[in-house]
């Protein structure tokens, strides 16, 4: 194994939002711009305490999604903190996409951790629910050469 990048991403993850076509042009949502930016601040700093440089190597990306129960997950009234049972272990199997989460951290970490995506060779992503701290765990290990 390689040099390796840990770091989190704290508060809800934001998938990779279509670019939006108007009379004026193409552009990418606010949302997604601005999560993008947080996470390659977030990886930068992370690069500078870890000593990791921008690698021209293979890359392993793996990504640890931690995102928010929705109301109906709790139940109501002084049990309003206490999951319900039939909601405890299941998996999350609704928007947002898998890929269009990957694509957001991808993205935000091209040119930054490696020189281009196409060295992205494994990826392991899981999206679970969280239990109180929404978040992004991010994993970048760079691949010795055989």
């Amino acid at each position: 194994m390689g040099n390796t990048l840990t770091f989190t991403v704290p508060g809800a993850p934001v998938p990779k939002a279509r670019p939006r076509v108007t009379r004026h042009g193409t552009y990418t949502p606010a949302k997604t711009k601005d999560y993008e930016a947080k996470v390659a601040i977030l990886a930068k700093k992370a690069m500078l305490e870890q000593g990791f440089k921008l690698t021209r190597d293979a890359v392993e990306l793996r990504i640890d999604f931690y995102l928010p129960r929705p109301q109906s997950h709790y139940g109501t009234g002084r049990n309003k903190a206490i999951i319900k049972d039939q909601y405890k272990d299941i998996y999350h199997i609704t928007k947002p996409d898998l890929d269009n989460l990957i694509k957001s951290i991808k993205d935000a970490l091209n040119k930054i951790a490696w020189k281009d995506d196409s060295q992205v060779m494994d990826i392991r992503a899981t999206k679970d629910y969280s239990f109180g701290k929404d978040r992004c765990e991010i994993t970048v290990i760079t691949l010795e050469k055989p």
